[in-house]
């Protein structure tokens, strides 16, 4: 598999977070899916949270991906600061493996190198949006 190009940007949690701080606008549309998905969610590059723990706060169960050990860092403490349930994949998105079958999967930042998605997302609905 060819190595993804241009990660260096999403090294920097704080830099992400700061960047993404006022990007708020796309949280409820993403939340509502999840919820009326009504079964386990997996947000594909979730980064450090931002959408993965108020879909967490609502109360349905989900999974975040990312391949930057730095964003699930972050992402993971917040969780546990929270005490809320998520599972956390370090994984690339090209490849993900999980035994799981997700009722929602999802990219809220329309990750352009996540072309190959495994049999058992293909079944699930998939959202992307700007």
């Amino acid at each position: 598999m060819k190595p993804l190009e241009d990660l260096a940007v999403y090294d920097d949690a704080d830099f992400y977070d700061q960047e993404f701080a006022a990007r708020t606008h796309d949280i409820p549309f993403f939340l509502g899916q999840a919820v009326r998905a009504d079964g386990p969610v997996l947000e594909v590059a979730c980064g450090t949270g931002r959408i993965t723990l108020p879909i967490a706060r609502a109360g349905v169960e989900i999974t975040g991906l990312d391949i930057m050990p730095s964003m699930l860092a972050r992402a993971r403490q917040r969780a546990e600061d929270e005490r809320l349930p998520v599972e956390w994949l370090e994984q690339d998105c090209r490849d993900i493996r999980s035994d799981r079958r997700f009722a929602l999967v999802f990219s809220a930042t329309r990750c352009s190198t996540c072309t190959t998605w495994t049999p058992w997302s293909r079944s699930s609905p998939r959202l992307e949006a700007c």
